[in-house]
């Protein structure tokens, strides 16, 4: 299995990410919804943006 996502930082709230993936746009609506699917997730309010 390739890992799509990898966490490389953390920031306060801030997560920060690594991707192998060439649709870097769809890697991020990818942390989105595993995010969202949390008990936690749901709830919280966050961005995921590429930098």
């Amino acid at each position: 299995m390739v890992s799509l996502l990898k966490k490389v930082d953390e920031k306060g709230i801030k997560l920060y990410f690594e991707t192998s993936a060439d649709d870097e746009e769809a890697a991020v609506r990818i942390a989105k919804d595993v995010m969202k699917a949390t008990d936690i997730g749901a709830v919280l309010y966050f961005q995921v943006t590429v930098e």
